[in-house]
């Protein structure tokens, strides 16, 4: 492998809010030069059979992962999976798990929707979702359907951020239940994008507090400021937060990963907008054999 080699460890298709199926997502990350890319749908390993075949089908290297909701100290998180099982019931587990916390969720923000004169229906969601896990992007597509708002972007501030008319939170399992998920797959758990984590006060103290419970690594790099995103406050200087978050990786002995969180070409952060070094997935691969 060339010493430049990069990975984005961090993408979604359609099995959970991508635009794209898997195997567009893994053949567009070969052409744009990647040696790597983790397939990380949220709460879901539906979409990582068809992505890997497809790499190998592009010759480029997929790994099979997740992206967790959980919760810790209050405050809610996402704890991404490297090198999961993705049909270990573990895995299963945490898919029928969010799956029904997000239908009961969706289902009451419809709802508040239409109290406010919003004419949508659960229905309309599940038909956008196309039998991916109900989340707000389905609902915000719902909305621009039924003529409500011209863009998602619009939708979500509108009607879906935190503090607007239809926003719920999900009820999200825990922490410590969610790693130990993904251990028992196999997996390595590592905390995303800790400059999105708007709510909790002390980013550092939380980080540190979920080193206790047993991460195992922190996205470091991450292209914070792609409209649609919500970030701190700090974040909002990309190249100072990652370094850092760099730094506080190394004092607590947390593997440095990143990724784009890719979802669209139409939305959010591109394919390869930030990206890691490939010795950064010859650890994560080192770390999982371990279990």
């Amino acid at each position: 492998m060339l010493p430049q080699a990069r990975a984005d460890l961090h993408c979604h298709t359609t099995a959970s809010d991508g635009d794209h199926p898997p195997a567009d997502v893994v053949r567009m990350a070969k052409e744009a030069g990647l040696a790597a890319i983790a397939i990380t749908d949220h709460d879901t390993t539906a979409a990582v059979d068809e992505a890997l075949k497809a790499g190998l089908k592009h010759q480029i290297e997929v790994v099979p992962g997740i992206e967790a909701k959980c919760e810790l100290n209050g405050y809610g998180a996402e704890v991404l999976g490297y090198f999961v099982d993705p049909h270990h019931k573990a895995m299963l587990e945490q898919r029928r798990d969010l799956q029904k916390r997000r239908y009961e969720r969706i289902a009451v923000m419809v709802e508040r929707l239409q109290r406010a004169g919003v004419k949508v229906r659960l229905e309309d969601v599940e038909e956008l979702a196309r039998g991916a896990p109900l989340g707000r992007p389905h609902l915000a597509a719902a909305i621009v359907r039924a003529g409500y708002a011209a863009t998602l972007d619009e939708a979500f501030v509108k009607f879906l951020y935190r503090g607007r008319p239809a926003y719920l939170p999900i009820r999200k399992p825990s922490a410590d239940v969610v790693i130990r998920r993904i251990r028992q797959a196999g997996g390595v758990p590592v905390l995303a994008h800790p400059g999105c984590l708007i709510t909790c006060p002390d980013i550092e103290a939380f980080i540190r507090d979920f080193a206790e419970v047993g991460i195992e690594g922190l996205e470091v790099w991450y292209p914070y400021g792609f409209a649609g995103r919500q970030v701190r406050k700090e974040a909002k200087d990309r190249e100072e937060f990652c370094a850092r978050m760099e730094r506080l990786a190394d004092r607590l002995g947390l593997l440095k990963t990143g990724g784009s969180d890719f979802h669209s070409v139409n939305r959010l952060a591109p394919l390869g907008a930030a990206t890691c070094p490939y010795e950064t997935l010859i650890a994560l691969k080192r770390r999982s054999k371990e279990r």
